[in-house]
C-alpha cells in the first residue's frame, strides 16, 4: 500500500525540483524561489501508429475533440498545465482514464487512447509512439527550476539545481 500525498505537499518538502508549472505564479507558494530554464517544449499529441492522426506533420488540437484521452492523474502539475490547454483549444476532453507516466505510456502502446505531452520528454516514450506536433494552440511549455526558501540547501540539491540551470 502507498500514501497519496497532495502535490502541493510533496512540491513544499522538497528542497530543489523541477517545475511542470504553466506559469511561476502557479508555484505552490511564496516560500519558493523559481528561475525560468527552458522554453523551447512545446505540444505534442502522442498516438500509437494505427491511428488515423499517425501520418499527419502537425494538427490543431481541436481536431482531437472526440478522441479518447489518457491523462495524467490530477497529482501531477502538468495535469493542471494539461487542463487549460484543452480549456484554450475550446473543448472538454474525453478522458478515458487518469493515471501517472509509465502507465500512460503503457495503454499507448496498447491502444486504449491518445495522450497530450511535451517534446521535452519525447526520448521517454517507446517506439511504438507517434508524436504529431500541436499547430494550435500554438503554446510552448515553460520549465522552471525551484527551491524552497525554508530548507536548508545540501550539496546535492545545490548541485542538482547546477547542473539543471546549465542542461538548459
Amino acid at each position: 500500500a502507498y500514501k497519496v500525498v497532495p502535490l502541493d505537499d510533496k512540491c513544499r518538502m522538497q528542497q530543489v525540483g523541477e517545475g511542470w508549472f504553466a506559469s511561476k505564479d502557479e508555484v505552490p507558494d511564496r516560500d519558493w524561489a523559481g528561475k525560468l530554464i527552458d522554453t523551447s517544449a512545446y505540444l505534442m499529441l502522442v498516438v500509437y501508429p494505427s491511428h488515423p492522426f499517425a501520418k499527419r506533420d502537425s494538427i490543431s488540437l481541436k481536431e482531437a475533440a472526440q478522441e479518447r484521452f489518457i491523462a495524467i492523474s490530477r497529482e501531477y502539475c502538468f495535469r493542471r498545465f494539461m487542463d487549460k490547454v484543452f480549456e484554450m483549444a475550446g473543448f472538454s476532453p474525453n478522458i478515458i482514464l487518469e493515471c501517472d507516466f509509465a502507465l500512460r505510456q503503457a495503454l499507448l502502446d496498447e491502444e486504449y487512447g491518445i495522450l497530450l505531452t511535451t517534446s521535452a520528454i519525447k526520448e521517454s516514450f517507446s517506439d511504438r509512439a507517434v508524436f504529431v506536433p500541436i499547430t494550435e494552440p500554438d503554446i510552448h511549455y515553460p520549465r522552471y527550476i525551484y527551491q524552497n526558501r525554508k530548507v536548508p540547501q545540501t550539496k546535492a540539491a545545490g548541485l542538482f539545481g547546477e547542473f539543471m540551470t546549465s542542461f538548459y
